[in-house]
């Protein structure tokens, strides 16, 4: 599965880059307590917002 995020969830592409982003706490609250790999929720979420 190229370009796919491998099980401990780094990008084997190499294509995400890290960055600092302030969210309010309730939204990270939110994403954390829906179950584990919430920060590919958040790209995903950022995404559709991009259309």
């Amino acid at each position: 599965m190229d370009g796919e995020p491998v099980p401990d969830g780094h990008d084997e592409t190499g294509s995400k880059q890290p960055v600092t982003l302030r969210l309010d706490a309730d939204v990270i609250a939110r994403f954390r307590a829906s179950a584990p790999g919430w920060h590919d929720r958040v790209n995903a979420s950022l995404r559709r917002a991009l259309g």
